[in-house]
């Protein structure tokens, strides 16, 4: 028998400090791996530097970027990263992202000897917002430098006079911050060369990685088309990350709709309470439950989305909570809706809301009709498309569907564990 693989995950956050989709699937596949025998470890950015046995935290994002180049590429953490690979020697680096960390962190996996995977989670490769979604929330075609520099002028104004700009205003509202930011990198002129550096070292990277991972056919099919040099993307599904039971029977009473998820413009949740709004008095009830993130797209967006919320009855908000608690929440709700306006790759939630038996409500774009092809879908672009699926909901009352079932952390790992062996073998 062999020594165990020695394997190490690379990712932009971990629990509970930052609990996107992203570091909760890495947590439970490093805790999955480790159950199956494999020697895992786990390199990741966090608010400040901390060490365990098994995991090196690295300050992330940059404190002070002097250039927009020095939030992609930053020496400091590519050097520990050559010294916890020192360390810990894996035979595999699997990345699952790398924003705050360093586009150079294949390469140098690479040089020590590994060999590179990378899990596609999102669009961060190809679009500095990460969802290939535009400033009017509008879907984008991919990137450009002419595009993305109008896109992302606000990020892209961090040369040394406007960042010390920036630390004047640090008084103001965060709206008038963000406006501010964004009109003096749009007084710049040659931004496109900033975004084309940034496509070359995304090129650069992605050269570096032996295979790609997508949980979606759908997020494969668009990676493949873009002109990053993406070419083998093998299909790995995601587990539950954590235990869910089947939701006891619905009582009576209106139909209890539920979102959960970040309280950003990007997932939608201004389109769901306006249109829940238009529904009649006591047709059902709405709960939205997640964390309100700042966003240059709209930097005061959680505020007023509290605000409408408090003013409409029958609709209440929480914000995040431990993701280990999801179950209360779906207990006490009888539809998902997922009212994305960028195309999901392959969201947890779903599998999670399925397994308890949850009808789901999605806009009809990404891979959630993968996970849960008898939802019910809606067109974001048509004004009135969610009203009438959440009026249609409503008039089908309470009720679930019959619950799914998903492998849990330690089957997947298993199954990641094999694919490792056969990237190895490629190798």
């Amino acid at each position: 028998m062999g020594l165990p693989l020695r394997v190490m995950q690379v990712a932009h956050g971990w629990p509970p400090e930052r609990i996107g989709g992203v570091e909760l699937y890495t947590r439970a596949l490093h805790s999955g791996l480790m159950a199956v025998g494999v020697h895992s470890s786990v390199f990741h950015a966090g608010d400040a530097m901390a060490r365990q046995p098994d995991r090196l935290q690295v300050q992330g994002p940059a404190t002070s970027p002097r250039s927009f180049r020095d939030t992609v590429i930053r020496p400091s953490v590519e050097a520990q990263f050559r010294q916890w690979l020192a360390v810990r020697r894996p035979a595999v680096v699997h990345f699952h992202h790398l924003t705050h960390l360093s586009l150079g962190l294949p390469r140098i996996a690479q040089e020590c000897g590994a060999v590179t995977l990378m899990t596609l989670h999102d669009y961060w490769l190809p679009c500095v917002r990460g969802q290939l979604v535009d400033r009017n929330l509008l879907r984008c075609q991919g990137p450009s430098p002419a595009r993305c520099a109008r896109c992302v002028a606000g990020q892209l104004a961090l040369e040394p006079a406007s960042a010390a700009a920036g630390r004047l205003l640090t008084g103001l509202p965060a709206s008038w911050r963000a406006q501010l930011r964004e009109g003096l990198g749009r007084s710049r002129t040659g931004l496109d060369h900033v975004i084309r550096e940034r496509l070359e070292l995304v090129r650069a990277a992605v050269a570096r990685i032996h295979r790609f991972a997508s949980p979606s056919r759908d997020l494969a099919d668009r990676m493949r088309a873009l002109d990053l040099g993406i070419a083998h993307i093998d299909p790995v599904d995601l587990p539950l990350v954590h235990p869910v039971a089947p939701s006891p029977p619905p009582g009576t009473g209106p139909v209890r709709f539920l979102f959960l998820g970040s309280l950003i413009p990007t997932k939608g949740p201004h389109l769901l309470v306006e249109a829940f709004s238009r529904l009649p008095a006591g047709a059902a009830t709405l709960h939205l439950a997640g964390p309100s993130p700042t966003t240059d797209l709209a930097p005061d967006y959680a505020e007023r989305l509290h605000a409408r919320v408090r003013a409409l009855p029958g609709v209440s908000v929480e914000p995040a909570f431990p993701p280990g608690r999801v179950q209360a929440r779906l207990d006490q709700a009888d539809v998902l809706v997922l009212p994305s306006l960028w195309e999901e790759n392959s969201p947890l939630v779903v599998r999670e809301a399925t397994a308890a038996g949850l009808r789901v409500l999605a806009s009809r774009r990404g891979g959630v009709a993968e996970l849960a092809p008898g939802a019910h879908f809606f067109e974001p672009d048509e004004p009135n498309s969610l009203l009438a699926a959440l009026a249609a909901e409503a008039r089908r009352g309470r009720g679930r569907a019959p619950a799914a079932t998903w492998e849990g952390p330690e089957r997947h790992a298993a199954r990641v564990h094999s694919w490792y062996h056969r990237c190895l073998g490629a190798a």
